[in-house]
Formats: C-alpha cells, sequence, structure tokens
C-alpha cells in the first residue's frame, strides 16, 4: 500500500512540474504581444450590451498642461507621452486599456511613477466618463516603468 502511495505521489508531481513548464513556454511566447496590448490583442468580455470596446490610442497632439510644472512635487521628472515609442522609453510593460467610448473622445491623465518602476498614483486631468476614466486608471496603475527618479507622466488617450 505505502508504494502505491508513493507512486501515485510522484506520478501527480511529476504531472504538476509537466503542466508548469508548458505553461511557462506558452506565456514567454505570448509576453511580446502582452507587453503591448496586455491580453495577447483580444479585448476584454464586453458588459455594455451591443457597445464594442475597443483599445484606446495615445493622441499625439498633446499639448502640455498649462499648470504642469506648478504642481509637480520637488525633485519629479516630468515626461510626456505623444507615442508609443514615447512609452517604451519609459515603460517596459504598458497595455492600453479597452473601452467603450465615441470616437474622438479624448481623456488626459498623469501617473506618477516612483523610483521602483510602479505607478503609485494616477490622477484625471481631462476626464472621459467615469465608467471610462475607472477603466483607465485599473490599466494604467498596472504598468510597469524602469526604475530611477520619480517621475510624473502625463499621457492622453483618444478613441479613434
Amino acid at each position: 500500500m505505502r508504494i502505491t502511495f508513493c507512486r501515485i505521489l510522484s506520478l501527480t508531481l511529476l504531472v504538476i512540474a509537466a503542466s508548469a513548464t508548458s505553461s511557462l513556454a506558452q506565456s514567454t511566447n505570448e509576453a511580446n504581444s502582452m507587453l503591448r496590448h496586455g491580453n495577447g490583442g483580444n479585448p476584454p468580455s464586453v458588459s455594455y450590451p451591443g457597445v464594442a470596446r475597443r483599445p484606446l490610442r495615445i493622441n499625439p497632439n498633446f499639448q502640455e498642461p498649462s499648470s504642469a510644472a506648478a504642481s509637480l512635487p520637488k525633485g519629479a521628472v516630468h515626461l510626456m507621452v505623444r507615442s508609443d515609442s514615447d512609452a517604451r522609453q519609459i515603460f517596459t510593460y504598458f497595455p492600453s486599456p479597452w473601452v467603450a467610448a465615441r470616437p474622438g473622445a479624448v481623456g488626459v491623465y498623469r501617473l506618477e511613477v516612483n523610483s521602483q518602476g510602479t505607478v503609485a498614483a494616477v490622477t484625471i486631468l481631462k476626464s472621459m466618463g467615469p465608467r471610462r476614466d475607472v477603466r483607465v486608471m485599473k490599466t494604467c496603475v498596472g504598468w510597469l516603468a524602469k526604475p530611477g527618479p520619480l517621475r510624473i507622466v502625463d499621457i492622453s488617450w483618444q478613441m479613434r
């Protein structure tokens, strides 16, 4: 009886190790697509009947807010993201938020990135509406940046 239990236990551990290795390989292959899109490019489940969600795009025509310098913490570096390449210079992981919004909707958000590279706070500078703001803020809080000084990053999202 004891030998059978040991064999079952070792087979179970072998199956667990094999599935973990398979999952790791699959997640490594999907890492590049998830870097930008967060979920492999598939939209999250739609919670609004009849309204399709689409990813927001970074607004390249974003103008610096007039009161930007006055409201920055002392010693913080102020950055503005106007394209994906700008975002790649700051962030290592930055999926686009998926929202249900009308074309042309624009929102402006300020991210506070601490020295470890995590987003510590998100402030709404221009709202896209309460539900959209919540989705954008939840997505941005999960972004990861390169370690460095305290950074204040302004980003404008636009629905196209």
